[in-house]
This record gives C-alpha cells, sequence and structure tokens, in this order.
C-alpha cells in the first residue's frame, strides 16, 4: 500500500499539477503527469501511470504543440484554416514534452542528478523527500503570499538560481523547464542557498532536423561586439 499526499490538485484547462507537499508553506509548484506518494517501505515517489497521468502527458504534448509552433489562437485557426490546424495536430510534434519513466532517469544520470532521484518500479524515487519538504522553490517565492518570504532576498535569489542554471548547462547541457524546477534545499537569513533542479520530467524531442540545426548553430563563429 501507498500514502497519497494530501495536496490540493490544480487543473488547468487539460493538464493536472500535484502540488510539493511543502510543510514551512503552502507551494504553488509542483509535478505534473503523476501524483507524490510515500510508499509503505516509507520512500517517496513521483508516481506515474494511472488514466488521469496518461491523459496529462497527452495534454501536455497537445499544449506543448501549439505552444511551439507559436498558435496563439488555436480555436480561430481551426475555424479559418482548418486544414492547416489538422496538419499541425497530427504531423507536428513538441520540441520538448514530458518524458516516461525511463527517459526521465535517463534525463536524471545526464544531469547529474542521481543523488536526489532515481528509477522506482512505481515511477521516480525521490531519494531526498526533505528537499520537497523543507525546500524552498523559486516560483513560491515570487508567486506565495506567506510571512515566510517576508525576509527573503528575492533578487538573490534570483542570482543564485541563474548562477546554478548556467554551471548545470556548461556542465551537463540544457534543460527542460526551468522556473518552476528549481528549489532551494537552505535559508540563511535572508539568503536562500544550494539550489537543485525539480525531477527533470522534460525532454527534448528527438529529431534529426532539430539536432543538426542545433549542431550548426553551435558551430557557428560567435559575433563579437565593440566596445565603447
Amino acid at each position: 500500500m501507498s500514502k497519497e499526499h494530501s495536496r490540493p490538485v490544480d487543473a488547468t484547462i487539460i493538464t493536472l499539477k500535484n502540488k510539493f507537499p511543502t510543510e514551512q508553506y503552502e507551494s504553488m509548484a509542483g509535478v505534473y503527469g503523476g501524483e507524490i506518494i510515500t510508499t509503505i517501505d516509507h520512500k517517496m515517489v513521483y508516481k506515474t501511470g494511472k488514466v488521469l497521468d496518461r491523459i496529462d502527458v497527452i495534454g501536455d504534448a497537445v499544449l506543448r504543440t501549439f505552444d511551439d509552433h507559436v498558435v496563439k489562437e488555436p480555436l480561430k485557426m481551426f475555424m479559418k484554416h482548418p486544414k492547416s490546424f489538422l496538419n499541425i495536430f497530427f504531423n507536428s510534434e513538441p520540441m520538448r514534452r514530458r518524458g516516461s519513466p525511463i527517459e526521465i532517469d535517463q534525463n536524471i544520470k545526464r544531469l547529474g542528478l542521481t543523488e536526489y532521484y532515481g528509477l522506482h518500479p512505481l515511477g521516480i524515487e525521490i531519494k531526498k523527500p526533505e528537499v520537497f519538504t523543507k525546500g524552498i522553490v523559486l516560483s513560491d517565492i515570487y508567486e506565495v503570499k506567506s510571512p515566510f518570504f517576508d525576509d527573503i532576498d528575492r533578487f538573490q535569489a534570483l542570482g543564485e538560481a541563474t548562477k546554478y542554471i548556467s554551471q548545470v548547462h556548461s556542465q551537463y547541457g540544457p534543460v527542460g523547464d526551468i522556473v518552476g524546477d528549481i528549489i532551494f534545499q537552505q535559508k540563511e537569513g535572508s539568503k536562500v542557498i544550494n539550489p537543485v533542479l525539480n525531477i527533470p520530467d522534460v525532454i527534448l524531442t528527438p529529431s534529426k532536423k532539430r539536432i543538426d540545426f542545433i549542431k550548426k548553430s553551435l558551430s557557428k563563429p560567435k559575433r563579437r561586439f565593440k566596445s565603447y
């Protein structure tokens, strides 16, 4: 048996967000395409596989398909240009999408996060539950109204997150989604420190055309701007 965390679920059009089980304040951030549970052997797991989870993943892919192809008003496009709409819907794929547990685990290893997360029969194990229960999510610092955040330096938090993401990109490569996916593990006075990524469930959709484009872009000499 397993225990599901009694956290609110936020429904947004198609996708479902299960919020983090934070203890120091009520988080607005969370996970999609699954739920956070505690197993009978006291492990915290991001569990996937339910019908709603599958619908969520499909819904996320649909939304990303139109977002990535800059379709601002899908309904209006369907009414005026149904063929173009259907072509995007059936023949296009999003540049990024939510991965399966195996794909997420590959992302975990690629990004050097095996200390925090790992593959589990039910989904993905959160090896350090305190990251989710005691941590401070970057987006919550700006979105949640709570006395807990009154003394936090928001500029320092953003600077610390920027430095961390820069290090991740330099050392391990690109990350999927970022803003809601950075969790600070500690707070010292007005500062938040020791950031880590949330479960890296967003993966780059394999595409020869896209990979060739990225390689070509990286091979171009960087422009140097004159200093005045």
